[in-house]
């Protein structure tokens, strides 16, 4: 009822509220929730924005995605100066006294576009994917299929979900609305800095993660710290194909870890790996419920009604993007015998050297990182040279250039990584755990 009674309050304050762009700069909590649900009821467009982002950028996107109005919790108050913004601004604890709706209301056409979703902006460039209620309910029965096969094995009266994707990204709004729809108890992370806090606090059996965060879980277990991750058993990664040892490493310690391919535009729809297989365990599986995928030069294409409507304010990025129906998403794979969907890497990552060779920049990062004492890397050409850019500790540099110099040796000429730069500091980092990379 706390959605309908918000969905009302807007309803009454905004006399327009159709089709309004209504900014939501939070954290995830119960509260961020109704507000993302009470205004799709409402008829409005939710554009959830990062509220750790700096404050300029944040200003930037308010501007782009033109926001009619703008809710923001108490630490959002605290952090920014909002006064600019004072009559743009609602309550997000706001509830209709005077006006009620039915629960037979039910929101405007299903075609009308309800979220406004930055991506994630690996390139320092964000675009804004716009999204209908019909794309956003299209994965839904994939989801709730793959939710029940990675779930079934944990024999608990009702699964407790620990939500760790920020609800300004895909994933978290729609693992929210896949754990309603399943009956979940949900368990909300409202940072990624506090997830073992939060975890201790909000004992937890199931949890769809990041990549960076079962990279960090991964190494708890190594170092014998399995308790730090307090009982959770078992495990969603989307957005990048996980390595073998590290499904073993789960596996020890009664972890199952299940692998899913998605993206924005797709409102986090596409394949899922549920398989338990041994032969597939490189695999992010095969394409889910209404979703077909096709490799076209070497580039994955998804074929939905989740796919978007298009990128606000970019008709050349929508064109490039989605053709005949198809979503080309710049991600390069290749699908075996059975169907089943392997990563390879960005094709805007893809390095073409000058005699005509490709290497895959993802290939030779996952190698490196198998390394403990190479904490990040990125690599990338220079001068139509393969160079690493390598984050670690100072005094382990001379054993790291040494471990890249036997590495070599096996490769082809072409493929080996033939200049290092290690840095100070860590790369920057998007909301959601992906390295920024420069452009």
């Amino acid at each position: 009822m706390d959605v309908y009674g918000f969905a009302a309050y807007l309803m009454e304050s905004v006399p327009e509220v159709e089709g309004a762009h209504i900014g939501i700069l939070a954290h995830n909590s119960y509260r961020t929730m109704v507000c993302l649900f009470g205004i799709m009821l409402g008829g409005g467009i939710a554009v959830p924005m990062n509220p750790d982002d700096t404050w300029d950028n944040i200003q930037e996107k308010i501007i782009f995605a033109d926001a009619d109005r703008l809710l923001a919790d108490e630490s959002a108050y605290e952090m920014f100066d909002l006064n600019k913004y004072e009559d743009m601004l609602l309550d997000m604890n706001g509830s209709s006294q005077n006006k009620s709706l039915s629960p037979d209301h039910e929101c405007s056409g299903t075609d009308d576009p309800c979220f406004m979703i930055f991506t994630s902006g690996v390139t320092g460039k964000n675009k804004c994917a716009l999204l209908s209620r019909k794309n956003i309910f299209a994965p839904m029965q994939a989801f709730i299929k793959a939710a029940e096969e990675e779930c079934g094995a944990l024999s608990v009266p009702i699964v407790r979900e620990m939500v760790m994707q920020p609800f300004y990204h895909v994933s978290g709004i729609a693992t929210v609305m896949n754990g309603n729809l399943m009956g979940f108890t949900l368990n909300l992370c409202n940072s990624l800095k506090n997830i073992y806090r939060d975890l201790k606090v909000m004992e937890s059996d199931y949890s769809l993660v990041m990549p960076v965060v079962l990279e960090d879980f991964y190494k708890k277990i190594k170092r014998g710290q399995v308790e730090k991750l307090c009982g959770l058993r078992a495990l969603y990664c989307g957005g990048a194909s996980v390595d073998s040892d590290m499904f073993q490493a789960f596996a020890d310690v009664g972890i199952s870890v299940a692998q899913a391919y998605g993206m924005t535009e797709i409102f986090g729809g596409g394949t899922t790996n549920t398989s338990g297989r041994a032969d597939k365990i490189q695999s992010v599986g095969v394409p889910g419920i209404g979703c077909k995928l096709k490799i076209e030069d070497g580039e994955i294409c998804l074929k939905s009604d989740a796919v978007m409507l298009g990128y606000y304010k970019d008709e050349e990025a929508t064109a490039e993007a989605i053709r005949d129906g198809w979503l080309h998403t710049g991600d390069l794979g290749y699908l075996d015998e059975d169907g089943f969907l392997y990563l390879t890497g960005r094709k805007k990552n893809l390095i073409i050297l000058s005699n005509g060779e490709n290497v895959s920049a993802e290939e030779l990062e996952g190698e490196l990182l198998k390394n403990p004492d190479i904490r990040e890397t990125v690599v990338r050409e220079k001068n139509d040279r393969i160079c690493a850019e390598i984050y670690c500790d100072d005094d382990r540099r001379e054993t790291i250039r040494n471990y890249i110099s036997e590495a070599n040796r096996g490769k082809p000429f072409w493929k080996r990584i033939t200049e290092v730069e290690f840095r100070e500091k860590p790369f920057e980092r998007t909301g959601t755990g992906k390295i920024v990379r420069s452009v």
